[in-house]
Protein backbone atom coordinates (compact mmCIF):
# COMPACT_ATOMS: atom_id res chain seq x y z
CA UNK A 1 0.00 0.00 0.00
CA UNK A 2 1.48 3.67 -0.80
CA UNK A 3 2.78 5.55 2.35
CA UNK A 4 0.00 8.09 3.80
CA UNK A 5 1.40 11.64 3.95
CA UNK A 6 2.88 13.16 7.68
CA UNK A 7 0.18 15.61 8.38
CA UNK A 8 -2.84 13.04 7.71
CA UNK A 9 -5.19 11.68 9.67
CA UNK A 10 -7.79 9.23 9.68
CA UNK A 11 -11.63 9.83 10.90
CA UNK A 12 -12.67 6.55 12.96
CA UNK A 13 -15.88 5.26 12.51
CA UNK A 14 -18.49 6.13 15.54
CA UNK A 15 -17.82 9.57 13.95
CA UNK A 16 -18.75 9.12 10.36
CA UNK A 17 -21.70 7.16 11.88
CA UNK A 18 -22.43 10.53 13.81
CA UNK A 19 -22.12 12.63 10.94
CA UNK A 20 -23.75 9.87 8.54
CA UNK A 21 -27.24 10.08 10.47
CA UNK A 22 -29.89 11.51 9.40
CA UNK A 23 -30.47 12.42 13.34
CA UNK A 24 -27.61 14.44 13.34
CA UNK A 25 -29.39 17.07 10.64
CA UNK A 26 -32.12 17.51 12.37
CA UNK A 27 -30.50 18.02 15.77
CA UNK A 28 -28.68 21.65 17.14
CA UNK A 29 -26.19 22.70 14.67
CA UNK A 30 -23.86 23.80 17.02
CA UNK A 31 -23.88 20.32 18.93
CA UNK A 32 -22.57 18.40 16.07
CA UNK A 33 -20.01 21.00 15.38
CA UNK A 34 -18.41 21.14 18.87
CA UNK A 35 -18.25 17.40 18.76
CA UNK A 36 -16.88 17.63 15.49
CA UNK A 37 -14.19 19.83 16.40
CA UNK A 38 -13.61 18.02 19.54
CA UNK A 39 -12.70 15.12 18.31
CA UNK A 40 -10.43 16.60 15.85
CA UNK A 41 -8.24 17.88 17.94
CA UNK A 42 -8.35 14.84 19.69
CA UNK A 43 -7.70 12.73 16.58
CA UNK A 44 -4.66 15.45 15.71
CA UNK A 45 -3.21 15.36 19.37
CA UNK A 46 -3.02 11.90 19.09
CA UNK A 47 -1.17 12.02 16.26
CA UNK A 48 1.52 14.24 16.87
CA UNK A 49 2.29 11.50 20.04
CA UNK A 50 3.06 8.85 17.59
CA UNK A 51 4.82 10.39 15.27
CA UNK A 52 6.05 13.81 16.50
CA UNK A 53 6.97 16.31 13.74
CA UNK A 54 10.69 16.14 12.29
CA UNK A 55 12.12 19.90 12.94
CA UNK A 56 13.70 21.23 9.23
CA UNK A 57 17.02 22.12 9.74
CA UNK A 58 18.37 24.40 7.40
CA UNK A 59 21.55 23.92 5.89
CA UNK A 60 23.86 26.18 6.23
CA UNK A 61 26.68 26.09 3.42
CA UNK A 62 30.34 27.75 4.84
CA UNK A 63 31.64 30.27 2.13
CA UNK A 64 34.85 29.05 2.07
CA UNK A 65 37.75 30.80 0.53
CA UNK A 66 39.35 29.47 -2.71
CA UNK A 67 42.65 29.69 -3.28
CA UNK A 68 44.03 32.83 -5.42
CA UNK A 69 45.24 31.82 -8.55
CA UNK A 70 48.55 33.40 -9.70
CA UNK A 71 47.87 35.95 -13.07
CA UNK A 72 50.49 35.26 -15.35
CA UNK A 73 51.82 36.67 -18.87
CA UNK A 74 51.06 34.76 -22.33
CA UNK A 75 54.31 33.00 -23.61
CA UNK A 76 55.34 35.46 -26.44
CA UNK A 77 55.47 32.61 -29.12
CA UNK A 78 52.12 31.47 -28.46
CA UNK A 79 50.48 34.85 -28.71
CA UNK A 80 52.13 34.77 -32.09
CA UNK A 81 50.94 31.34 -32.95
CA UNK A 82 47.37 32.77 -31.65
CA UNK A 83 47.34 35.52 -33.66
CA UNK A 84 48.58 33.40 -37.05
CA UNK A 85 45.75 30.96 -36.27
CA UNK A 86 43.23 33.87 -35.98
CA UNK A 87 44.10 35.26 -39.21
CA UNK A 88 44.38 31.80 -40.98
CA UNK A 89 40.95 31.50 -39.57
CA UNK A 90 39.43 34.67 -40.84
CA UNK A 91 41.09 34.29 -44.02
CA UNK A 92 39.53 30.85 -44.71
CA UNK A 93 36.43 31.98 -44.22
CA UNK A 94 36.75 35.15 -46.18
CA UNK A 95 37.81 32.61 -49.11
CA UNK A 96 34.68 30.36 -48.51
CA UNK A 97 32.41 33.13 -48.64
CA UNK A 98 34.06 34.51 -51.59
CA UNK A 99 33.74 30.98 -53.36
CA UNK A 100 29.69 30.51 -52.02
CA UNK A 101 29.62 34.14 -53.26
CA UNK A 102 31.48 33.65 -56.47
CA UNK A 103 28.93 30.12 -57.64
CA UNK A 104 26.03 32.05 -56.74
CA UNK A 105 26.75 34.62 -59.07
CA UNK A 106 28.46 32.75 -61.63
CA UNK A 107 26.51 32.26 -65.30
CA UNK A 108 27.50 30.18 -67.96
CA UNK A 109 26.47 31.54 -71.79
CA UNK A 110 26.31 28.76 -75.13
CA UNK A 111 28.23 30.52 -77.22
CA UNK A 112 28.05 28.43 -80.62
CA UNK A 113 29.12 24.28 -79.91
CA UNK A 114 30.92 26.19 -76.62
CA UNK A 115 29.71 26.65 -72.78
CA UNK A 116 31.74 29.08 -71.55
CA UNK A 117 31.84 30.16 -68.12
CA UNK A 118 31.66 34.04 -67.25
CA UNK A 119 34.13 35.58 -65.60
CA UNK A 120 32.25 38.84 -64.43
CA UNK A 121 28.83 40.07 -64.44
CA UNK A 122 27.36 42.17 -67.60
CA UNK A 123 24.18 44.51 -67.81
CA UNK A 124 21.54 41.88 -69.97
CA UNK A 125 18.32 42.02 -69.57
CA UNK A 126 17.26 40.46 -66.29
CA UNK A 127 14.76 37.76 -67.87
CA UNK A 128 17.77 36.77 -69.52
CA UNK A 129 20.70 37.01 -67.19
CA UNK A 130 18.39 35.57 -64.13
CA UNK A 131 19.07 32.50 -65.83
CA UNK A 132 21.92 30.28 -64.43
CA UNK A 133 22.57 29.54 -68.01
CA UNK A 134 21.76 31.65 -71.17
CA UNK A 135 22.36 31.34 -75.69
CA UNK A 136 24.16 33.99 -77.17
CA UNK A 137 24.02 33.93 -81.18
CA UNK A 138 27.70 33.94 -82.20
CA UNK A 139 27.49 35.53 -85.61
CA UNK A 140 24.67 38.75 -84.25
CA UNK A 141 25.63 38.17 -80.44
CA UNK A 142 21.72 38.37 -79.42
CA UNK A 143 21.04 37.08 -75.87
CA UNK A 144 18.43 34.33 -75.85
CA UNK A 145 16.80 33.05 -72.96
CA UNK A 146 15.86 29.29 -73.62
CA UNK A 147 17.04 26.63 -75.87
CA UNK A 148 14.02 26.39 -77.75
CA UNK A 149 14.25 30.22 -78.74
CA UNK A 150 17.48 29.87 -79.22
CA UNK A 151 17.22 27.01 -82.24
CA UNK A 152 14.26 29.33 -83.61
CA UNK A 153 16.77 32.07 -83.63
CA UNK A 154 19.53 30.02 -85.13
CA UNK A 155 16.94 28.75 -88.48
CA UNK A 156 15.82 32.39 -88.59
CA UNK A 157 19.28 34.05 -88.37
CA UNK A 158 20.59 35.66 -91.51
CA UNK A 159 23.77 36.75 -90.02
CA UNK A 160 26.78 34.58 -90.84
CA UNK A 161 29.34 37.07 -91.16
CA UNK A 162 29.96 40.44 -89.26
CA UNK A 163 28.62 43.85 -91.03
CA UNK A 164 31.46 45.33 -92.14
CA UNK A 165 34.06 45.03 -94.87
CA UNK A 166 36.78 42.39 -94.81
CA UNK A 167 40.01 44.22 -95.14
CA UNK A 168 42.14 40.87 -94.39
CA UNK A 169 42.44 37.71 -95.08
CA UNK A 170 45.23 34.80 -94.32
CA UNK A 171 43.98 31.39 -94.47
CA UNK A 172 40.80 31.16 -92.63
CA UNK A 173 41.66 33.84 -90.64
CA UNK A 174 39.47 37.12 -91.56
CA UNK A 175 39.27 40.59 -90.02
CA UNK A 176 36.41 43.08 -90.75
CA UNK A 177 36.07 46.61 -89.91
CA UNK A 178 32.58 47.35 -88.35
CA UNK A 179 31.73 51.02 -87.93
CA UNK A 180 29.95 51.33 -84.15
CA UNK A 181 27.66 54.57 -85.73
CA UNK A 182 26.26 52.22 -89.21
CA UNK A 183 26.01 49.18 -86.82
CA UNK A 184 25.49 50.03 -83.55
CA UNK A 185 23.00 47.50 -82.42
CA UNK A 186 25.50 44.61 -83.16
CA UNK A 187 28.29 46.78 -81.64
CA UNK A 188 26.25 47.13 -78.82
CA UNK A 189 25.35 43.17 -78.22
CA UNK A 190 29.36 43.07 -78.94
CA UNK A 191 30.00 44.88 -75.69
CA UNK A 192 27.69 43.31 -73.09
CA UNK A 193 29.19 39.93 -74.37
CA UNK A 194 32.80 41.78 -73.66
CA UNK A 195 31.65 42.70 -69.87
CA UNK A 196 31.28 39.16 -69.30
CA UNK A 197 35.04 38.93 -69.61
CA UNK A 198 36.71 42.28 -69.25
CA UNK A 199 36.14 43.44 -65.39
CA UNK A 200 37.24 47.23 -66.28
CA UNK A 201 35.08 47.43 -69.45
CA UNK A 202 32.86 50.25 -69.28
CA UNK A 203 31.56 51.49 -72.32
CA UNK A 204 28.00 50.00 -73.21
CA UNK A 205 25.98 52.27 -75.11
CA UNK A 206 28.26 54.48 -76.66
CA UNK A 207 29.59 52.89 -79.51
CA UNK A 208 29.39 55.40 -82.59
CA UNK A 209 32.93 56.74 -81.79
CA UNK A 210 34.03 53.67 -82.30
CA UNK A 211 35.66 51.42 -84.86
CA UNK A 212 35.29 47.72 -84.34
CA UNK A 213 38.05 45.11 -85.94
CA UNK A 214 36.43 41.83 -85.24
CA UNK A 215 38.64 38.80 -86.01
CA UNK A 216 36.55 35.33 -87.24
CA UNK A 217 37.76 31.69 -88.16
CA UNK A 218 35.84 31.08 -91.77
CA UNK A 219 34.49 27.21 -92.48
CA UNK A 220 31.32 26.54 -94.36
CA UNK A 221 29.02 27.22 -91.85
CA UNK A 222 29.88 31.10 -91.32
CA UNK A 223 32.51 33.33 -89.87
CA UNK A 224 33.53 32.33 -86.53
CA UNK A 225 34.14 34.71 -83.94
CA UNK A 226 37.47 34.83 -82.29
CA UNK A 227 38.42 38.53 -80.89
CA UNK A 228 38.14 41.88 -81.62
CA UNK A 229 39.74 45.21 -80.39
CA UNK A 230 38.03 48.57 -80.96
CA UNK A 231 39.99 52.25 -81.28
CA UNK A 232 38.27 55.77 -81.34
CA UNK A 233 37.57 57.29 -84.80
CA UNK A 234 39.70 60.30 -83.67
CA UNK A 235 41.56 60.03 -80.29
CA UNK A 236 43.26 62.79 -78.57
CA UNK A 237 45.63 60.54 -76.95
CA UNK A 238 47.15 58.63 -79.87
CA UNK A 239 45.41 55.84 -78.33
CA UNK A 240 45.05 52.81 -81.64
CA UNK A 241 43.33 50.49 -79.00
CA UNK A 242 40.62 50.83 -76.48
CA UNK A 243 39.43 47.87 -75.76
CA UNK A 244 41.00 43.81 -76.78
CA UNK A 245 39.20 40.74 -76.12
CA UNK A 246 39.87 36.80 -76.82
CA UNK A 247 37.77 34.81 -76.21
CA UNK A 248 38.32 32.51 -73.38
CA UNK A 249 37.71 29.46 -75.97
CA UNK A 250 40.36 30.66 -78.59
CA UNK A 251 42.89 31.78 -75.43
CA UNK A 252 46.99 30.71 -75.95
CA UNK A 253 46.97 29.82 -79.69
CA UNK A 254 48.61 33.62 -80.31
CA UNK A 255 45.38 35.52 -81.18
CA UNK A 256 46.41 38.00 -78.40
CA UNK A 257 49.40 38.77 -80.39
CA UNK A 258 48.33 38.18 -83.72
CA UNK A 259 45.39 41.49 -82.99
CA UNK A 260 47.87 43.39 -81.20
CA UNK A 261 50.55 43.19 -84.15
CA UNK A 262 47.34 44.14 -86.33
CA UNK A 263 46.54 47.08 -84.14
CA UNK A 264 50.20 48.49 -85.17
CA UNK A 265 50.06 47.72 -88.56
CA UNK A 266 47.31 49.98 -88.79
CA UNK A 267 49.01 52.61 -86.98
CA UNK A 268 52.01 52.13 -89.62
CA UNK A 269 49.95 52.62 -92.30
CA UNK A 270 48.59 55.79 -91.01
CA UNK A 271 52.00 56.80 -90.57
CA UNK A 272 51.07 57.69 -86.64
CA UNK A 273 52.45 56.29 -83.32
CA UNK A 274 50.15 55.12 -80.73
CA UNK A 275 49.59 52.83 -77.64
CA UNK A 276 46.63 51.28 -76.27
CA UNK A 277 44.58 52.65 -74.20
CA UNK A 278 45.14 52.20 -70.38
CA UNK A 279 44.27 50.95 -67.63
CA UNK A 280 45.56 47.71 -68.79
CA UNK A 281 43.76 44.11 -67.66
CA UNK A 282 46.41 41.89 -66.34
CA UNK A 283 46.69 39.63 -69.11
CA UNK A 284 46.84 42.82 -71.71
CA UNK A 285 49.58 43.97 -70.00
CA UNK A 286 51.85 41.01 -70.17
CA UNK A 287 50.44 40.10 -73.76
CA UNK A 288 51.48 44.60 -74.80
CA UNK A 289 54.88 43.71 -72.82
CA UNK A 290 55.69 40.82 -74.68
CA UNK A 291 55.17 42.30 -78.32
CA UNK A 292 56.88 45.73 -77.19
CA UNK A 293 59.57 43.76 -75.74
CA UNK A 294 59.62 41.33 -79.60
CA UNK A 295 59.61 44.25 -81.59
CA UNK A 296 62.55 46.66 -80.07
CA UNK A 297 64.76 43.71 -80.55
CA UNK A 298 63.86 42.33 -84.14
CA UNK A 299 64.26 46.09 -84.84
CA UNK A 300 68.08 46.03 -83.45
CA UNK A 301 68.44 42.74 -85.28
CA UNK A 302 66.81 43.25 -88.48
CA UNK A 303 69.73 46.16 -89.47
CA UNK A 304 73.35 47.01 -88.19
CA UNK A 305 72.98 49.39 -85.54
CA UNK A 306 73.59 53.13 -85.99
CA UNK A 307 75.80 55.12 -83.80
CA UNK A 308 73.73 57.99 -83.62
CA UNK A 309 69.59 56.18 -83.81
CA UNK A 310 67.46 57.94 -81.32
CA UNK A 311 64.45 56.82 -79.68
CA UNK A 312 62.05 58.37 -82.44
CA UNK A 313 63.57 57.03 -85.12
CA UNK A 314 62.78 53.48 -84.05
CA UNK A 315 59.20 55.32 -82.58
CA UNK A 316 58.92 55.89 -86.12
CA UNK A 317 59.77 52.44 -87.57
CA UNK A 318 57.51 50.96 -85.47
CA UNK A 319 54.91 52.80 -84.45
CA UNK A 320 55.44 52.65 -80.74
CA UNK A 321 55.44 55.74 -78.75
CA UNK A 322 58.72 56.74 -77.03
CA UNK A 323 57.52 56.19 -73.11
CA UNK A 324 56.97 52.25 -74.73
CA UNK A 325 60.30 52.02 -76.18
CA UNK A 326 62.13 53.25 -73.05
CA UNK A 327 60.13 50.22 -71.00
CA UNK A 328 60.97 48.09 -73.61
CA UNK A 329 64.84 48.47 -73.49
CA UNK A 330 64.72 48.91 -69.72
CA UNK A 331 63.44 45.48 -69.10
CA UNK A 332 65.87 44.04 -71.82
CA UNK A 333 68.87 46.26 -70.33
CA UNK A 334 69.56 47.96 -73.59
CA UNK A 335 69.31 51.52 -72.24
CA UNK A 336 71.95 52.54 -69.32
CA UNK A 337 72.70 55.37 -67.39
CA UNK A 338 76.37 56.75 -68.30
CA UNK A 339 77.57 60.30 -66.72
CA UNK A 340 73.96 61.71 -66.53
CA UNK A 341 73.50 60.50 -69.54
CA UNK A 342 71.69 57.45 -70.99
CA UNK A 343 72.78 55.33 -73.90
CA UNK A 344 72.08 52.64 -75.56
CA UNK A 345 74.30 49.30 -75.41
CA UNK A 346 73.64 46.75 -77.70
CA UNK A 347 74.97 42.65 -77.46
CA UNK A 348 73.89 41.31 -80.89
CA UNK A 349 74.80 37.97 -79.11
CA UNK A 350 72.76 38.63 -76.09
CA UNK A 351 69.40 40.03 -78.96
CA UNK A 352 69.74 36.79 -80.87
CA UNK A 353 69.22 34.91 -77.75
CA UNK A 354 66.20 36.39 -76.56
CA UNK A 355 64.82 36.85 -79.91
CA UNK A 356 64.50 33.29 -80.34
CA UNK A 357 63.89 32.78 -77.19
CA UNK A 358 60.51 34.65 -77.79
CA UNK A 359 59.86 34.00 -81.99
CA UNK A 360 59.68 30.02 -80.52
CA UNK A 361 56.17 30.95 -78.51
CA UNK A 362 55.12 32.25 -81.78
CA UNK A 363 52.18 30.91 -83.27
CA UNK A 364 50.60 33.58 -85.68
CA UNK A 365 52.19 36.17 -87.89
CA UNK A 366 50.76 39.22 -89.30
CA UNK A 367 51.24 38.98 -93.83
CA UNK A 368 51.85 43.24 -94.51
CA UNK A 369 51.22 42.66 -98.03
CA UNK A 370 47.37 40.76 -97.55
CA UNK A 371 46.09 44.31 -95.89
CA UNK A 372 43.43 45.99 -98.44
CA UNK A 373 42.83 48.64 -96.39
CA UNK A 374 43.34 52.05 -96.72
CA UNK A 375 42.54 55.15 -93.57
CA UNK A 376 39.43 56.18 -93.05
CA UNK A 377 38.48 60.01 -93.23
CA UNK A 378 38.48 62.10 -90.15
CA UNK A 379 34.60 62.12 -89.81
CA UNK A 380 33.12 64.25 -87.16
CA UNK A 381 32.91 62.77 -83.65
CA UNK A 382 29.75 63.71 -81.42
CA UNK A 383 30.20 63.57 -78.19
CA UNK A 384 27.56 64.37 -75.30
CA UNK A 385 28.25 67.81 -74.14
CA UNK A 386 26.67 68.85 -70.06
Amino acid sequence: MPRRPRHTFAIERPVLKIVGRKSARAANKKGAIQAFKSWCRFAVEKTCREKPMRKIKKKVVSKRLLPQRLKTQPNPIDSLRYEFACKKLTLSQSLRSGKEKGQENRRQIQFGNYLIDTWFTSPYPPEVYAQSRFFVCEFCFVSIKTAAMAKRHQEKCCVKCPPGNEIYRQGNVSIFEVDGQKNKMYCLNLCLLTKLFLDHKTLFYDVEPFLFYIMTETDQDGCHFVGYFSKEKKSFMNCNVSCILILPTHQRKGYGQYLIDFSYLLTRRESKVGTPEKPLSALGSLGYQRYWDYTVLKHFSSKKHEQFQSIDDISTETGMTPDDIIAALQRNNLLRLNDGHYELHINQRDIEKQLAKIESKIQLRIDPTKLMWTPPSCSPVYMDTM
